[in-house]
């Protein structure tokens, strides 16, 4: 019972934060990073994300529905085409934002200075790590 209505919580909160991302999806990153900050391929890729933390949360709720199902893998197939449904059913309300082009003189580039240090910092950082892994992994044979 405790795993059912632990599955239902985790399920309505990646709900409800996806719903709250996909409604402002500026918001979800920090705008201090990026020189224009309303681009379309920011907003985009924070849309797709949270469609995929509503597709997730559905996928969970309803997977407790559909656990008793006989078969595994028809309760997997329903589970999936409800949660897609549903999924299309919550994103589908808002807004969307316009996808006019408008023409500026303002900076060209997707980050600003603070944006690139930021992802060279991060970078280099996955580099020393991934070598660590490996390092560890090759010398513990």
């Amino acid at each position: 019972m405790a795993a059912v209505l632990f599955r239902l919580a985790v399920g309505a909160m990646f709900v409800l934060c996806g719903r709250w991302a996909y409604r402002n999806p500026t918001r979800l990153y920090p705008s201090a990073l990026y020189a224009k900050p309303n681009s379309p391929i920011l907003v985009w890729q924070a849309r797709i994300f949270a469609v995929l933390l509503v597709f997730g949360g559905s996928f969970s709720i309803l997977s407790i529905a559909t656990e008793r199902i006989p078969s595994e893998l028809i309760g997997t197939l329903v589970t999936l085409g409800a949660a897609a449904l549903a999924t299309w059913y919550l994103c589908r309300r808002f807004p969307r934002v316009s996808e006019r082009r408008e023409v500026s003189a303002g900076p060209r580039q997707l980050l600003t200075s603070k944006g690139r240090w930021f992802v060279w910092i991060t970078l280099a950082l996955a580099a020393a790590l991934t070598i660590a892994a490996l390092a560890f992994v090759l010398l513990r044979r």
